[in-house]
């Protein structure tokens, strides 16, 4: 019931009245979910809440007058009941527990509501207690009414300028609901998107609700973007493919690696990668290698990711053979000429590096796949050791 509540109470009602495609099917869930809230209330609203099931007494006496604060809205005016709601909900000193019954709060905002519960951060700001869940409100006002949070906010300012962390807020929220309007106006409004990096914020909240659809507008639009906004924006996506269950890792990873192959792409991809490395720390030897081999023989990745990405597959807390295990894993997912061609390029570029991590690897198909790739660049540079180097393959 209570996702019920925070389904149709918080995005079906604020949209009720308006012209968004949703609109009629909005109208008629809204309703349904009016007459529940009465029978809720006829039958127990504690128990139909479930504020019951939850341990902590602030968060389930929010949940029990859940059905009553919905019921207080009208359209037009903003919900008093809601906005004092909020104010005590920020007034609680446990953060875990403000963020999570502010958040509850905040699904049932719409757009008239939205001027009133802004006010109220104002005038807590000027109380001395400025919360950082205004921007969480922001997000949640650029769903419900971007445009028009927009005009009010240019209102609020010195000279009608919107801080940039604002609009970048609104532009998320905006995004998780109406990425196309949202671009739209961006284009529209190109020295505000510019200024603060609105599309940046826009594709971020795109990303929640539509990882594929996000993700594919990003490597069709690096000009637009930027070289820096390019590479916030691939970061942003490669994250959301991580930890979105609707794709696995390696479908990330091979993301990146069809990016275009140029210097913003190759750049955005390494910085992604190096970002996300401590998300991956403990992947069992079958899936790092199966990720590796997605970007491993990328001309973005260098040397010391592999070393880097190796040891963390060594040392996984499921990781019972060491390095042995990972690169017996990786001989089985990265193609042996790959390997090799990978190594002689490394070998040209850190040859110290690549040939003492060599000295030490554990004899595998990897690494004798590795050698070959090494005794390819010392045969343009040193055939003795070339020569040495070849020999260790029939060992």
């Amino acid at each position: 019931m209570v996702l019920a509540v925070l389904a149709c109470s918080g995005w079906v009602v604020a949209w009720r009245s308006s012209s968004h495609p949703v609109g009629a099917e909005a109208k008629r869930v809204g309703k349904e979910e009016k007459n529940n809230s009465r029978s809720n209330t006829r039958s127990g609203g504690r128990e139909a809440s479930g504020a019951a099931h939850v341990a902590d007494p602030a968060t389930a006496r929010l949940l029990a007058t859940y059905s009553e604060l919905v019921s207080r809205s009208s359209d037009g005016q903003p919900n008093k009941k809601l906005v004092e709601a909020c104010r005590t909900a920020l007034k609680d000193n446990d953060n875990a527990r403000r963020a999570r019954n502010f958040g509850l709060l905040l699904e049932l905002a719409r757009p008239e509501d939205a001027p009133a519960i802004h006010k109220m951060f104002a005038e807590l700001d000027g109380e001395g207690r400025a919360f950082d869940e205004y921007k969480n409100f922001a997000m949640r006002w650029g769903m419900v009414d971007p445009i028009g949070a927009m005009d009010f906010l240019k209102t609020q300012h010195k000279n009608g300028v919107i801080p940039r962390a604002d609009v970048r807020s609104l532009a998320f929220g905006w995004g998780k609901v109406d990425p196309d309007a949202a671009l739209k106006w961006m284009d529209e409004n190109s020295a505000e998107a510019d200024r603060c990096s609105g599309r940046i914020g826009i594709v971020d909240g795109w990303l929640k609700t539509d990882p594929a659809g996000a993700s594919q507008w990003i490597a069709a639009n690096a000009a637009k973007l930027g070289p820096d906004g390019y590479a916030e924006c691939v970061g942003y996506a490669f994250s959301a493919h991580i930890f979105s269950g609707s794709t696995e890792l390696a479908g990330g990873a091979a993301w990146l690696a069809a990016l275009p192959d140029d210097e913003n792409s190759n750049a955005a991809a390494a910085y992604s990668w190096q970002r996300m490395q401590w998300a991956l720390k403990q992947l069992p030897y079958d899936r790092a290698a199966e990720v590796w081999a997605k970007v491993g023989s990328e001309p973005w990745m260098d040397f010391d990711q592999f070393v880097n990405f190796s040891k963390s597959a060594a040392s996984a807390t499921l990781a019972d053979r060491g390095l042995d295990g990972y690169l017996e894993a990786l001989g089985k997912s990265w193609p042996e000429d790959k390997v090799s061609s990978q190594f002689e390029r490394w070998s040209m570029e850190s040859p110290e590096e690549t040939i003492a991590w060599l000295e030490k690897a554990p004899s595998t198909p990897v690494t004798k796949a590795a050698i070959r790739g090494l005794v390819k660049t010392l045969e343009q540079t040193d055939p003795e050791a070339a020569a040495n180097w070849t020999a260790k393959l029939d060992q």
